[in-house]
């Protein structure tokens, strides 16, 4: 072989070698420099607080676990409907939808973390007991206070109080008691509390459909789906709440599951698109 010809295959081999090195760099250096974008403060300490709040208002870690697989995927989801709603208050805002929209996100990713691998540990067979009432309290005032500091950094307080999205929460609440009590049941209380998730979704469903209706008018949708984020976040809220203040109930209620959360999800992307379109028909 010609000497001219091992010299250019060396040297087109050593620069191969040399971009694959500097690829493997370049790409290092993004994930580096990407990460911080996955760490946000705030929204940690937001899923992780409700969770020691478990182990605090549980007869025993063992029990405290039990209780974490219970509300850990709805603390997720609260998460989510705080962005959502701080998303909304963005939408004329572009420097600021992308980051509301970005910690939406990252509640998803943190809750279902923390889902599954809590959901590798061996569950335990026995019964939730209620801890002491001090505890309680502690666990309850530790949610809303996290709660509270999420809300802040959102919208701010005013942007989450939607007295209609209220009124359908409690006056759903109290037509399921009305029908359990009619049929001579005495599980009232266990069974609100295990259809407040259901009461939310079933919220964001009906907000959908005033904002089909005037999907070319973008004003309208707004307090549509302002309706059905925040008909889901203060079910949601009372569903965790109530957990903590009576960690018993939790051995009669089932735990939300995979498909109600695809669910919530489907219909938060959809709503996320209809936005996207009404602005394209306001603009055409």
């Amino acid at each position: 072989m010609p000497p001219i010809i091992v010299v250019a295959a060396h040297f087109c081999l050593g620069y191969h070698q040399g971009s694959n090195k500097r690829r493997r760099l370049s790409l290092g250096f993004w994930k580096i420099k990407m990460l911080p974008q996955f760490i946000e403060l705030t929204s940690i300490i937001f899923i992780f607080a409700p969770l020691l709040a478990a182990y605090l208002t549980s007869g025993s870690p063992a029990q405290g676990t039990i209780l974490v697989r219970q509300i850990v995927l709805e603390v997720a989801l609260i998460g989510v409907f705080i962005g959502a709603v701080a998303m909304l208050g963005a939408l004329n805002d572009v420097d600021a939808l992308g980051p509301a929209t970005a910690i939406l996100l990252l509640f998803v990713v943190y809750g279902f973390l923390i889902f599954g691998i809590i959901s590798v540990i061996p569950a335990s067979n026995s019964e939730i007991h209620s801890a002491s009432l001090a505890r309680r309290i502690i666990a309850v005032f530790l949610f809303l206070l996290t709660l509270g500091l999420v809300i802040a950094q959102g919208a701010g307080l005013p942007g989450y109080l939607y007295p209609e999205a209220l009124v359908y929460v409690v006056s759903s609440m109290a037509v399921l008691g009305i029908v359990r009590r009619s049929m001579g049941k005495s599980d009232i209380v266990q069974t609100i509390v295990s259809r407040l998730p259901h009461i939310g979704l079933y919220g964001l469903f009906l907000s959908l459909i005033p904002v089909l209706w005037g999907i070319t008018d973008p004003r309208s949708i707004g307090p549509a789906l302002a309706f059905g984020y925040l008909s889901f976040l203060y079910a949601g809220i009372t569903s965790v709440g109530y957990k903590l203040a009576n960690p018993s109930i939790a051995n009669e209620i089932k735990p939300i599951g995979w498909p109600f959360v695809c669910w919530t999800l489907v219909v938060l992307v959809t709503s996320g698109m209809l936005i996207l379109a009404s602005s394209q028909l306001s603009t055409n």
